[in-house]
């Protein structure tokens, strides 16, 4: 004999395991909060960029805004041609030396106003010169490439200098960096060659927003994402060894930068890179080569007077 189904029992079975599930998860909520877990990252790119079919994203022209982050609250300005800087016409005055810096979020001036980046700094110690701020937070040295082809030359510098961070060299093999950002890739060919892809860009999948919304939204999925990515790192390290991936990271960013200072050349500007490696291995590897190649470099985590105490975030890294 069929055991007849409570409707109204199993209504309130569902009910209690629903409010249960509610309560656990909103006390994960408070405790999380509680404990400091708070999405901090990408605000800077979510508010004052916009979507670059080319570049992957890119500086919203005439976006004005607050940044706040750890303790920092900033003032930016994005000019009329897409720069966190002054406004600068395309063609340079007459006597006066034009330098132009590239690179990501250390150039853009994170966590500091803008006449305390480092472009503004160097401008203000130089006579008759001007130096223009082209970092944009979160690009690798791929994304420089293409915006100095595509835009950089415009300015008709006289020294072009690429801040080359540690965190550069790895993101230059990625299609998509900080979990969520489609940026375009070069592939290595065997002679050296350096072939574009991931072009035009992706959007974002609207599954992707969702769940990146709801990351910045919430503590709790905030801490799950961060172990998901744990998880997806340590998965990645087994299919790929880390080696090889670390090998060829650095031959990729040897060739970027390379062509970096052959367009340089073909403008008559100098080149020089600011590395800025810590204690980061493939980094290291890359100022060495480039070193062997007889670039211009200077190695700003090695330079007299360089303290990681007074210098850097901490816990942070910028």
């Amino acid at each position: 004999m069929k055991r007849k189904i409570n409707t109204r029992r199993l209504i309130v079975n569902l009910c209690l395991i629903g409010l249960s599930t509610f309560i656990a998860l909103a006390l994960c909520e408070i405790g999380l909060r509680i404990a400091g877990y708070r999405y901090e990252g990408n605000q800077e790119r979510m508010t004052f960029c916009r979507y670059d079919p080319v570049l992957g994203w890119s500086h919203r022209p005439g976006k004005e805004g607050r940044f706040e982050t750890l303790g920092f609250s900033t003032r930016v300005k994005i000019n009329r041609r897409g720069l966190r800087d002054i406004e600068h016409d395309y063609r340079k005055a007459k006597g006066t030396m034009r330098i132009l810096v590239l690179g990501d979020s250390f150039v853009w001036g994170y966590g500091v106003e803008i006449d305390e980046a480092l472009t503004r700094r160097m401008e203000a110690s130089l006579k008759n010169c001007e130096v223009i701020n082209a970092g944009v937070s979160g690009y690798s040295t791929d994304q420089e490439l293409l915006w100095l082809e595509k835009e950089g030359v415009k300015y008709e510098p006289d020294l072009i200098i690429l801040v080359l961070s540690h965190n550069d060299i790895l993101a230059n093999t990625e299609n998509r960096v900080y979990g969520f950002y489609y940026k375009p890739t070069f592939l290595l060919g065997s002679t050296g060659s350096l072939e574009l892809t991931n072009t035009p860009v992706p959007h974002f999948p609207v599954a992707i927003d969702r769940a990146y919304w709801l990351v910045r939204t919430s503590s709790l999925a905030y801490f799950l994402a961060l172990r998901l990515t744990d998880v997806w790192a340590a998965m990645g390290s087994l299919w790929e060894p880390q080696s090889s991936r670390i090998d060829y990271a650095v031959r990729l960013t040897v060739a970027l930068v390379s062509r970096m200072r052959d367009i340089a050349r073909r403008h008559k500007a100098r080149f020089l890179v600011a590395a800025y490696c810590q204690d980061f291995v493939p980094c290291r590897r890359v100022v060495d080569a480039l070193r062997t190649d007889k670039f211009s470099l200077i190695d700003l985590s090695g330079a007299p007077g360089w303290s990681r105490k007074n210098m850097v975030i901490d816990s942070e890294g910028h």
